[in-house]
């Protein structure tokens, strides 16, 4: 089949004539979709395309996605994040999560609530704008199969009494970010409507159920604790409501008598049942705007996970009722998959299941495609293929939209081939999540033309990093500044490059002495093995000649083609 396809909205354009032939029938309508994304120039070539044929960001319907965020400033807009360990919010990706609410916060201005807070013990690691520390005597509740649990959520029993000598459930509002999850937070301005704020506790209704014992602590600690009462009260869960079935309820707006921050503490007031709680939020009833991520992500997590182990979880998504879910899968899927294809269906099956649970044929999905790991072979081929499976089906439908990581990573931070960024095979090191964050939101805001108050004068990367050069053993490199930074490199400063004007066969910035000579005594020798040998394994060495983050054998053998007198 050959022709000219019509112009599509950020569809990726290639001279030539559009020219696809597939032998295999299950590749028929996965061709047809590439090539209905083509745009009006056509494209030619053998193999199914990858992220790096792709945009950066894939729809079909700019201004659709526009106008949701944009709603943002007259309602509040929740985002469910559906992930694995690298966005899980008391592990991997506590960091990610807590800055993509921050740069969504610098893009359309404070949030008027917080996210789902739950009955566990975050306080080392506090929520997005909140911290947590768990009821002590409640324990799992029987209310809910796990299949009716969304993935990370742990529903809890907890029984009258845990303020009786044990410690309830209690709820802090760290408006100012004033726990110093990082410094760069504190002090911000991330909640609207401090002044006016309730909680809302969502609970499982069920015959006998208790209700929920409130009392208003407020604090000038950043962190939870026992502190004076200044009002409390009892919320009654509706008289009638179906078995297993969810419902919000409310406290009235909660006083600061002073102090700095809002807290809350809540148990159940019957013995004999105790109350179910799902979690809870902050809320301001001044205000009703903002953007809120709240992630329902949980380590190792596949996406063809979520309907076996959590397919009856449909009405408590809906209960939290976001405006959009995203789904932000793949790294693991790739470990697993023998051929990319085989990742489609479940997307599809993703997307249906959660339209399916909201109600709604047209729900939006974001689908943000996960960047390379540690392991090569064909999890890298999977993981490259992935973006582009996401813009094929963004392109078809005009609710999907695609944020393409892997090229973004690649083209402005040299991720992929720099893997600085990785504390192991899998994670992401703290700043490279901070990173990570910086770059869906500034690119997501580029491609919707929405304006960028962290970066209003130039593209969002060049707001948020400076390319360097730098020499080791294998030549030079370009990295950024924070790498640069947070590996203690010596690097030639912003804007320097790897060039040779002096046609010598090495970079300009480069000396031309021996990095391998570790002692400077003009050989390399047993005294530089020695070094490297007793720095075996550590990232953050001098004898780390090829700059990848860890001391290993590929330096050695830099090492030892290196032995011998250092030229002059």
């Amino acid at each position: 089949m050959a022709g000219r396809i019509p112009t599509v909205p950020m569809a990726f354009r290639a001279p030539g004539d559009i020219l696809f032939l597939v032998s295999l029938a299950r590749r028929i309508l996965s061709a047809l979709a590439v090539v209905s994304s083509l745009g009006a120039a056509g494209w030619c070539r053998a193999d199914p395309p990858n992220y790096a044929d792709v945009p950066r960001v894939s729809t079909s319907d700019v201004a659709f996605f526009r106008g949701m965020f944009q709603s943002s400033g007259s309602s509040a807009l929740r985002i469910a994040l559906v992930g694995d360990s690298q966005e899980t919010l008391a592990g991997w990706g506590q960091t990610y999560v807590a800055y993509l609410n921050a740069r969504l916060a610098a893009a359309f201005g404070p949030c008027s609530e917080t996210g789902l807070l739950t009955n566990f013990y975050a306080v080392e690691g506090p929520y997005w704008m909140a911290a947590t520390r768990r009821a002590v005597c409640s324990s799992t509740s029987p209310a809910l199969s796990p299949t009716e649990v969304l993935p990370a959520m742990d529903v809890h029993r907890i029984p009258a009494g845990c303020g009786l000598g044990w410690t309830p459930v209690r709820g802090l509002l760290l408006h100012d970010m004033a726990h110093p999850l990082h410094s760069e937070l504190v002090g911000g301005d991330w909640f609207a409507g401090e002044q006016s704020c309730i909680v809302e506790a969502l609970v499982v209704n069920r015959e006998g159920s208790s209700g929920v014992l409130w009392s208003s602590q407020p604090t000038d600690q950043p962190y939870p604790n026992e502190t004076a009462e200044i009002a409390g009260g009892e919320l009654v869960p509706p008289p009638g409501a179906a078995s297993g079935s969810f419902s919000w309820l409310s406290t009235p707006v909660l006083g600061s008598a002073g102090r700095r921050h809002l807290q809350v503490a809540m148990t159940a007031t019957d013995w004999g049942n105790g109350l179910d709680l799902v979690g809870f939020r902050f809320r301001s009833t001044a205000a009703d705007r903002g953007v809120i991520v709240h992630s329902f992500s949980k380590g190792g997590f596949q996406l063809v996970q979520l309907l076996p182990q959590h397919g009856g979880s449909g009405p408590m998504l809906k209960a939290w009722n976001p405006g959009a879910v995203m789904i932000h899968l793949g790294a693991n899927d790739a470990m697993m998959l023998t051929d990319p294809e085989s990742w489609r269906p479940m997307l599809e099956q993703a997307i249906a299941w959660i339209r399916d649970a909201m109600g709604d044929t047209a729900f939006p999905v974001i689908i943000a495609s996960d960047i390379r790991g540690g392991i090569g072979g064909q999890p890298f081929t999977n993981i490259d293929r992935m973006p582009a499976i996401v813009h094929e089906l963004a392109m078809q439908d005009p609710r999907v939209l695609g944020i393409n990581l892997r090229r973004i990573t690649e083209e402005e931070y040299l991720w992929g081939p720099n893997t600085l960024y990785l504390h192991d095979g899998a994670h992401f090191r703290p700043y490279a999540q901070r990173m990570l964050a910086e770059a869906l939101v500034g690119e997501l805001c580029a491609s919707l033309s929405i304006p960028y108050a962290r970066c209003p004068n130039a593209p969002w990367a060049d707001c948020v990093r400076t390319m360097g050069a730098f020499c080791d053993g294998t030549g030079c490199r370009r990295i950024t500044d924070l790498e640069a930074a947070e590996f203690s490199i010596a690097w030639a400063g912003p804007g320097s490059t790897c060039d040779d004007a002096d046609g010598d066969g090495s970079a300009d910035i480069c000396p031309r002495d021996q990095p391998a000579d570790f002692n400077n005594d003009g050989v390399v020798d047993g005294n530089d093995l020695g070094v490297l040998l007793s720095e075996w394994g550590l990232g953050l060495s001098r004898a780390d000649l090829n700059r990848d983050g860890a001391v290993d054998g590929t330096d050695l053998g830099m090492l030892l083609s290196a032995w011998g007198p250092v030229s002059p």
